[in-house]
């Protein structure tokens, strides 16, 4: 295996160990704590109603509660949670805080279906199920071949989801680790074209993409 070579299956790996998982355990509290407060505050006349407030609060108090504790009695606390609150919304919220703790507890099979259980909740927020969607692949990825994982975020990355991005740079990412550089290239190009793609992203499709066209030359 030339230099090259290996300096690619090096990026492909760091992209693969999918950065997203890490920000969301850290700023994910934070960020669904934000998505309580829009919630109340969008939802108008029934939010307002004095039941469903002290629900609310009492949901928050126990998410709270279960970001204080080991991800495994986590888990456990915020699905109990999820199943029995009678907010729609919290529900939601204490599902996806029960799949990062089960993610963050090795448990990547549960948390994937609890991933699983949002993205295909109708009432969920539209940008929370695509989450939710494109985190149950990424739970499954250590677990699958390559092309599989590529086939998997296909339906992500074919629709116009507000992870399409992420999924396209996962999915070139696992082209390149299954050895198909040309359909790689192209996942990774449609990301760096996207104007909508963070500066960020786009730097990192563009210094694969760097090195893909270094191992062309060389191997050409």
């Amino acid at each position: 295996m030339s230099d090259r070579d290996s300096f690619i299956d090096e990026v492909s790996e760091e992209v693969r160990r999918d950065q997203m998982y890490a920000l969301w355990r850290r700023w994910g509290p934070y960020v669904i704590g934000g998505i309580v407060v829009i919630v109340a505050l969008a939802g108008g006349k029934a939010w307002m109603d004095a039941q469903a407030v002290q629900e609310a609060r009492q949901a928050g108090a126990a998410m709270i509660a279960a970001s204080e504790i080991a991800p495994t009695e986590a888990a456990e606390a915020l699905t109990t949670l999820a199943e029995q609150t009678g907010n729609e919304g919290a529900a939601v919220l204490a599902r996806l805080r029960a799949a990062g703790a089960f993610a963050a507890d090795g448990r990547w099979e549960e948390a994937a279906k609890a991933y699983e259980i949002v993205a295909e909740d109708g009432a969920a927020d539209p940008i929370l199920r695509d989450f939710a969607a494109f985190r149950a692949v990424m739970e499954r990825a250590s677990g699958m071949e390559p092309m599989a994982q590529a086939e998997a975020l296909t339906p992500i990355t074919d629709g116009n989801g507000a992870f399409r991005l992420l999924a396209l740079e996962a999915k070139g990412a696992a082209l390149l680790a299954a050895g198909d550089r040309e359909a790689a290239a192209d996942a990774l190009r449609a990301v760096a074209a996207d104007e909508a793609a963070p500066q960020g992203l786009r730097q990192r499709v563009e210094a694969v993409l760097t090195a893909i066209g270094a191992a062309e030359e060389a191997t050409g």
